[in-house]
């Protein structure tokens, strides 16, 4: 059985206190008090949970402080938030309170709800200046560099995108990327073809001699040293005419091994041989860097086609700023002399009535 209202002292104590010990006396405690108001158990309680909760404990605000129910939740809530916290419905009584007292051996029915007020107090001002982030929680500020550095991304895909539309819709730009490409593709076919001959007409490759068609590219050391001796060879075999000896004492690098020369002593067809294989190694060298060549050369080309396309847009554009400005100024002129002719006009028909009427 619920606790009869003292009414009479109530009224004494301002509304206010008289609904602090009201709720005491019903709930029998803060705790069940707060429990009976706060209906969905968020920690706040609004109008219609103050108001129903004083219709489950049967206090009627009219009888014990001569008030209505919105008058006194308006009372309570000092920080017109709409909402009223533990604090605004029952106060703090830790306010005046040593924050140095030490916390009490034994919990009496006295000190209970003045204890626990003081516990939630102390663990709210824990949950304030904590600024740590939970672990399982992400970071808000990196979540919203992350989504700002994705908008950028689409932007600039969008730009790209459109820059590109254009670039493809513009029909003098095609015709001369077009033209450019064509030309390219041309040199680089006769550069191929006769490259091509070339090899061709060295004849098959020496395999001692390592070089081939992939190895040409990666052992330029090497072709480059077989040059150097094979020129050596030709110039000794037209000096005297006799056999070129692969010991000659001017050769400059590392002795090569006999079993990659084919021998001890080789005459000028084996030799001849030994240059048609150098001489592809270095078509093949060539034609590798020809078509790195025609690569770099037509990214260039595509580019200054584009700075050139640019720069005819700004012109077309500056232009059309200036006809703007000329068909302005003409305007201006022409009401100017429209205005003179107005009035001279006006004047000439002045002068008519004035004739008239004398």
């Amino acid at each position: 059985a619920r606790k009869t209202l003292p009414v009479a002292d109530l009224r004494e104590l301002g509304p206010v206190k008289a609904l602090r010990e009201a709720l005491i006396i019903r709930s029998g405690s803060l705790k069940d008090a707060f429990r009976a108001l706060d209906g969905n158990g968020n920690g706040e309680v609004g109008f219609s949970e103050f108001e129903t909760g004083l219709r489950s404990l049967r206090i009627d605000t009219q009888r014990i402080a001569s008030i209505d129910v919105r008058s006194l939740f308006k009372l309570l809530d000092v920080n017109r938030s709409g909402l009223l916290s533990l604090e605004e419905i029952f106060g703090d009584p830790t306010v005046e309170d040593n924050d140095e007292e030490p916390w009490p051996q034994l919990v009496t029915e006295e000190n209970l709800d003045r204890l626990w007020m003081r516990y939630l107090k102390d663990t709210r001002e824990m949950s304030k200046n904590s600024s740590r982030v939970p672990r399982w929680e992400a970071c808000p500020s990196r979540g919203r560099e992350v989504q700002l550095a994705q908008r950028r991304y689409r932007k600039w895909e969008v730009r790209k995108e459109e820059l590109r539309r254009q670039l493809r819709e513009n029909d003098e730009f095609s015709k001369q990327r077009k033209g450019i490409c064509m030309s390219l593709a041309r040199l680089s076919a006769k550069q191929h073809m006769g490259l091509q001959k070339l090899i061709d007409s060295s004849g098959a490759p020496n395999r001692r001699s390592g070089f081939t068609t992939r190895s040409a590219g990666i052992e330029s050391t090497a072709s480059s040293r077989l040059r150097r001796r094979a020129t050596e060879l030709r110039l000794k075999h037209r000096g005297n005419g006799r056999k070129c000896s692969d010991t000659a004492g001017t050769q400059e690098g590392p002795p090569v091994p006999a079993k990659r020369r084919g021998g001890t002593a080789r005459t000028l067809p084996g030799m001849a041989h030994g240059r048609h294989a150098v001489d592809r190694g270095i078509a093949l060298r060539v034609l590798y860097d020809f078509s790195n060549l025609n690569r770099d050369v037509a990214a260039r080309a595509v580019m200054e086609a584009e700075k050139r396309e640019l720069e005819r847009m700004r012109e077309r554009h500056r232009h059309m700023e200036g006809m703007v400005k000329e068909l302005t100024a003409l305007r201006r002129e022409l009401c100017a002399s429209t205005n003179v002719l107005a009035k001279v006009v006006g004047k000439k028909k002045t002068v008519k009535e004035d004739h008239r009427r004398s």
